[in-house]
């Protein structure tokens, strides 16, 4: 068994307990804000159906409780969220905690482009689809006697 030394900034995400968006009236104040902090973080619009979750939409902020305020009363995005296919809908958001010296909005913007990308790659019906661009290299293998220890298209991020 081999194995491989990570190295880099531990970047964590403490998730609260998700909003059910069912009881929102999206044309009034929304009280369940109040419990948003005002912190950097990253937020998800999301559904579920059965065992299955899908995102709908991916965000980042440095006051989560105000950009998810602007979020829930933007039009485009709530009709996509009230749009998307059956299933139950929720609002989830984690506050981003790293060492002091981070550059907080840096990491927050890899990982929001980080998910978005994931999410794209799985085939979630995201609204937002910007910050899909993955900077990487790609490493082609050509020949009949390629071993296949590898996929034969893998990509080297170069950023």
């Amino acid at each position: 068994m081999s194995s491989f030394e990570i190295t880099g900034t531990a970047i964590n995400l403490h998730w609260s307990e998700c909003i059910d968006l069912s009881n929102i009236d999206f044309s009034k104040h929304h009280e369940v804000i109040n419990e948003v902090p005002e912190a950097y973080g990253i937020y998800i619009f999301w559904r579920q159906y059965g065992d299955k979750h899908e995102c709908l939409y991916i965000g980042k902020s440095t006051n989560l409780r105000t950009r998810i305020k602007t979020q829930l009363n933007a039009r485009g995005l709530i009709e996509h969220v009230k749009g998307a296919k059956r299933g139950k809908k929720f609002l989830s958001y984690a506050e981003l905690a790293m060492h002091p010296n981070c550059n907080f909005d840096d990491y927050l913007d890899k990982v929001e482009t980080f998910f978005i990308s994931e999410a794209l790659s799985q085939g979630h019906d995201l609204y937002n689809q910007q910050k899909t661009k993955f900077y990487a290299n790609p490493i082609v293998s050509h020949g009949d006697d390629y071993p296949n220890i590898f996929e034969n298209t893998m990509y080297m991020p170069n950023k």
